[in-house]
């Protein structure tokens, strides 16, 4: 038998369909006779063999055959358009002849060869050939050594960016300058205090402010006598 890539289902006839069955079902081990003579009804007609339930049948052993399912899983995650336009698992006869189609011609158009496409061995080959296109795929979307290299260098100057901010001196506001100048005694400021106004307060304060204020007092009278 001689299996090359077949014709687009909408383009297939209604015979070319039974024979693509056919050959996927020698292929995939489905016995053609299991679904004769049961005598079942067929749109009220009485028929001897369940084409329906054949079909079904081909269907299933295809999405279930292993090169077939792994093959357009790896072709998808490699990122072939016309594996993703397959989408996920084989249903019906329409998408078994896409996925058929599928196998043929990567083994014509990507492995290059000259052979039909007859053997399980070119199966494999196919399978084989986007199982190593998906892993290229993937060690090409993973973080070179390079580019670690890179986000460290990265990190390390933000790192030290921070730390040149954080030793840098603070700017003071007028006002806790002047707050600083008014703790520290500065002479521009004038208190009750007087003579003492060079130095901090002390216990002795009120004291030195009542004498401080009797001698002004005493001053004053005097310059009113005089």
């Amino acid at each position: 038998m001689t299996r090359e890539a077949p014709k687009k289902f909408g383009k297939m006839g209604y015979f070319e369909k039974i024979a693509f069955t056919d050959k996927m079902g020698e292929k995939y081990g489905v016995q053609k006779s299991q679904f004769e003579g049961n005598g079942y009804t067929n749109g009220g007609r009485q028929e001897n063999f369940n084409d329906e339930a054949y079909q079904k049948a081909v269907v299933k052993a295809m999405a279930n055959d292993y090169d077939t399912r792994r093959s357009i899983e790896s072709a998808q995650s490699a990122g072939n358009k016309k594996a993703q336009g397959l989408g996920k698992g084989i249903n019906n006869l329409s998408e078994a002849v896409a996925a058929e189609r599928f196998m043929a011609k990567t083994h014509t158009n990507k492995l290059g060869a000259t052979g039909k496409y007859t053997s399980a061995n070119d199966e494999g080959n196919v399978t084989n050939y986007w199982v190593k296109k998906a892993k290229e795929n993937e060690h090409a979307n993973l973080a070179t050594i390079d580019d670690m290299n890179g986000l460290k260098a990265d990190m390390a100057a933000r790192r030290d960016s921070y730390q040149g901010a954080a030793k840098a001196p603070l700017q003071k506001s007028n006002e806790l300058a002047g707050a600083e100048q008014r703790l520290a005694g500065d002479d521009s400021s004038q208190s009750i205090y007087g003579f003492n106004n060079n130095a901090a307060p002390t216990d002795n304060a009120p004291k030195d402010a009542a004498r401080n204020f009797l001698f002004d007092y005493k001053s004053k009278l005097k310059t009113q006598v005089a």
